[in-house]
């Protein structure tokens, strides 16, 4: 694992942290989008290498 998937495994911690510890003053869809925010981005970086095989077709 390089350091890229490593930062976008960082942000998928980050947005299901945030998800766990939020959940429970707010409403599910008020938190949705700052836990999308993490953990869309660090799916991308975590699968970084498939992206750009597609990409570089």
């Amino acid at each position: 694992m390089d350091k890229i998937e490593r930062i976008g495994l960082l942000l998928i911690f980050i947005g299901v942290c945030l998800w766990a510890l939020l959940i429970a003053d707010f409403g599910a869809m008020q938190i949705l989008p700052f836990h999308l925010m993490f953990v869309l981005p660090g799916f991308v970086l975590r699968r970084y290498k498939l992206f750009k095989k597609i990409f570089n077709r």
